[in-house]
């Protein structure tokens, strides 16, 4: 071999453990950088020379320099890293509405518990002023309680959507940096004949790694070296050198709502998944708004349930009780593509039917249509939608007299029978006179009576049939042995509804109940006992009825009475069934976000032992790299001298 070809592979060789010595170095000097990946230098026989005795060897090169990468576990790491974001954000969001709904000092209970208490005072002691006052200042307190606890979700709302804002800043800010990368390792490849630039493909990763923090991602690799990047069902943020922005805008529904759209106005929230963002716009399905409507159930069924059988009672000052909460009626929320000049009528028509859902009314210029937002299902409207027939759907009453509508037209109405009452509840008694504790009918015996017969008891389900004093006087109901022909006993009734009552002592002497016929049919009669002919049972106004407790009774009675939810739940059963749920859905978080940073930090620990910077590794490489190193300028060395020999034998 000549001493040249020595020299050259020598050489050669000098230059590429020289070039293993660099990576080497440059990888124990990011040690610590995130997202870095080991770098090899991968080296290569150099063609050789043909000669007459075979092909001679000219040494090593440096073939490229690799870093050390898995494109599976990158995937995966970012999979994981976007999941675990969507739960850890949800578990924050859910277990604080969580604690503000279960915590004693701050939840519903206590404040219930103690309205009822107060309704229980005035039941013992109706002639107390003092125990009326403790009942509206008990109900002022519980009203506020639900005042309080919706603004609290209110704020938790605001809050999010500027996390919303924050998070939609930080994605268009990724994206536009990940397409200036994708730039630079063009031109840097296009510079390198094709060599990877591997500390702008780290940053890119990394990048992409923070971007699937924000929000769930799909990735492609160009042959160009570029990655295109998609979010939602495959939208496209990052092509090439392009990068699109992502906005928040208000929802065309309901303006207190953000949602996030393209930059061309392509609303995407429905389809944004994973990471943060895809927590906080699942946060109000999920939390917020069944918490926020749930809620308002309560508020509202309690109000209407407690006003209904107020407006039944008599107060000290001999008037019908009045609405004793005002509360906030059933919302709605016109699209703004509606040409209609008027919106339809929603009020409550059976609050023990009400649900704590949103619907979806729908008119498509010919047929009518309702869904409920939480479950896609249609609910069927019974009615024809006109003021004195209106559709009737889950206690609601739902009129639709639609101005300049036409067939074809699409017209899309937002309900939200509940959202606003915990916002809106109040108490409208003030004067502790208008507490309506009285029943304002009352049964009596006639003087004279010689039998044991009397009313039990008077119930009033429909205000406008009283007092009886507007309604013709009292009604009279004297017993008859043949009242309803020979040996049938009953009452005859003068008076009110007129007409004969059967009752016969001998069978019925226990009790037996009587419900008047129209327009009297809200006045019910309990009657026992054995009369004698002639014998007169009065039912007259409940004149100076101040000591009278039996409205209150019936209003106590309300704590335990099934109203909500079809006749299943009462107030604080629909409450603890929002805290539960609540509860399940803070602890589904929980257990995702557990389970989803375990398996993080498997892959994690893999993708490191794959990619990441072993120093022990490294010092071993750099003592081999550095022996190879001198030995080949060992090498030079020896061919010197040879070309020394080599010169001074052509001297002599």
């Amino acid at each position: 071999m000549a001493v040249g070809d020595i020299l050259g592979n020598s050489i050669s060789a000098l230059l590429a453990f020289q070039r293993a010595i660099a990576t080497t170095s440059h990888n124990i000097g990011n040690v610590d950088t995130e997202g870095y990946s080991v770098q090899r230098t991968e080296l290569a026989t150099r063609p050789g020379q043909q000669s007459a005795v075979g092909f001679i060897g000219k040494g090593v090169e440096v073939a490229t320099v690799r870093r050390m990468r898995n494109d599976f576990l990158e995937v995966q790491m970012r999979e994981n890293t976007s999941t675990f974001e969507y739960f850890d954000v949800l578990h924050g969001l859910a277990s604080r509405v969580d604690s503000l709904l279960g915590d004693p000092d701050t939840g519903l209970n206590p404040s219930i518990n103690e309205f009822f208490k107060a309704v229980e005072g005035v039941a013992n002691d109706p002639t107390s002023v003092a125990a009326r006052g403790v009942l509206i200042g008990s109900a002022q307190s519980l009203a506020g309680k639900f005042n309080l606890i919706d603004q609290n979700l209110v704020q938790l709302q605001d809050q999010l959507d500027g996390e919303l804002r924050g998070v939609v800043t930080e994605i268009n800010s990724l994206g536009g940096a990940i397409a200036d990368l994708n730039r630079e390792i063009i031109f840097a490849r296009s510079q390198a004949s094709g060599q990877p630039p591997n500390d702008l493909l780290d940053r890119r990763d990394q990048l992409i790694l923070e971007l699937s923090e924000r929000v769930s991602v799909s990735t492609i690799s160009m042959g160009d070296g570029s990655i295109s990047i998609s979010i939602g069902n495959g939208q496209p943020l990052v092509i090439g050198f392009q990068s699109r922005s992502l906005s928040v805008n208000t929802d065309p529904f309901d303006p207190s709502r953000l949602e996030v759209a393209f930059d061309d106005g392509n609303a995407i929230s429905d389809t944004l998944t994973g990471g943060r963002i895809g927590a906080l716009l699942g946060s109000r399905e999920l939390v917020l708004d069944p918490t926020l409507n749930g809620l308002g159930h309560v508020a509202l069924g309690l109000a209407e349930s407690f006003n209904q059988q107020h407006q039944l009672g008599q107060d000290l000052e001999g008037l019908l009780g009045q609405a004793f909460f005002r509360a906030a009626g059933p919302e709605v929320l016109s699209h703004p593509n509606n040409t209609t000049s008027n919106d339809p009528t929603v009020s409550v028509q059976d609050a023990s039917s009400l649900t704590a859902s949103d619907y979806l009314l729908r008119f498509d210029g010919a047929v009518w249509s309702l869904t409920d937002r939480s479950t896609e299902q249609t609910v069927t409207m019974t009615g024809t939608g006109t003021d004195a027939d209106p559709f009737v759907a889950d206690g609601l009453s739902i009129s639709v007299q639609l101005v300049g509508a036409t067939a074809g037209d699409d017209y899309r109405f937002v309900i939200q029978p509940t959202r606003g009452a915990a916002r809106g509840i109040g108490v409208n008694v003030a004067d502790p006179n208008r507490v309506a504790a009285a029943v304002p009918l009352r049964g009596v015996s006639a003087t004279g009576n010689v039998g044991t017969g009397s009313i039990t008891a008077v119930a009033v389900t429909d205000s406008a049939s009283v007092p009886l004093s507007a309604n013709g006087g009292d009604i009279t109901l004297t017993f008859d042995a043949n009242a309803l022909g020979p040996g049938v006993p009953g009452f005859a009734v003068s008076g009110g509804p007129g007409g004969t009552l059967a009752y016969d002592p001998a069978t019925e002497s226990a009790g037996k109940t009587f419900v008047f016929a129209p327009p009297f049919d809200g006045i019910s009669v309990a009657v026992a006992g054995t009369p004698q002919a002639g014998d007169s049972l009065v039912v007259t106004d409940n004149v100076n009825g101040v000591g009278d407790n039996r409205n209150a009774l019936l209003l106590a009675e309300l704590r335990n009475a099934a109203t909500l939810l079809g006749g299943s739940a009462t107030f604080q059963d629909a409450y603890n069934r929002l805290v539960g749920d609540i509860g399940v859905t803070t602890r589904q978080a929980e257990i995702g976000r557990d389970t989803q940073d375990s398996a993080r930090a498997l892959i994690a620990a893999s993708r490191e032992s794959f990619s990441g910077v072993n120093l022990d590794e490294e010092a071993a490489n750099l003592v081999r790299f550095q022996q190879a190193y001198q030995a080949s300028a060992r090498v030079i060395g020896v061919a010197n001298e040879l070309f020394q020999e080599l010169i001074g034998a052509v001297r002599r």
